[in-house]
């Protein structure tokens, strides 16, 4: 009876550390998941602020190009002033003055039309680094949610 019960004993012992071994692989499997998860985090962090440097990157660069352009308006105003003054003295001078006058203007105008297309394409990249930025926002978000829940399951296994 006494063997019975030994034996009995030894079989649930047996399986206890069945379980146990068990239980350990799925919390080991768990834990390399959850590492798997933060590297992705911080992969995902550094990718963040890396297309956060570029979109403040292309702010300056709009900037710059805005401040451009508004020098250009003046440089083309200035031109456009200048040869409305000098039209009235033409006459006197000669055609050759007001012809170099128009090439100047040309010469703004195509410069601020060249400013205004840069202005744009620099509009654009930032807003596809705003779309990005969203993008891996949402990821970090997902991927927040998930670490979470490996470490919720984890907690509860252990």
């Amino acid at each position: 009876e006494l063997e019975k019960v030994r034996s009995m004993l030894e079989k649930q012992l047996q399986d206890v550390g069945a379980e146990k071994d068990r239980l350990q692989e799925r919390l080991d499997g768990a834990d390399a998941d959850l590492k798997a998860y933060k590297s992705e985090v911080e992969q995902m962090k550094e990718l963040n602020s890396n297309v956060e440097a570029q979109l403040a990157a292309g702010r300056t660069r709009m900037e710059q190009a805005q401040a451009e352009v508004r020098d250009l308006t003046v440089s083309r105003d200035a031109a456009l002033a200048s040869l409305k003054a000098s039209e009235a003295a033409a006459a006197a001078e000669g055609d050759a003055q007001l012809a170099a006058l128009r090439a100047q203007i040309s010469n703004a105008e195509e410069r601020l039309a060249e400013a205004a297309a840069a202005r744009e394409e620099l509009q654009r990249q930032v807003s596809e680094g705003q779309a990005e930025l969203a993008q891996e926002r949402q990821r970090l978000e997902e991927a927040h949610g998930r670490a979470a829940s490996l470490e919720a399951e984890l907690a509860q296994e252990r």
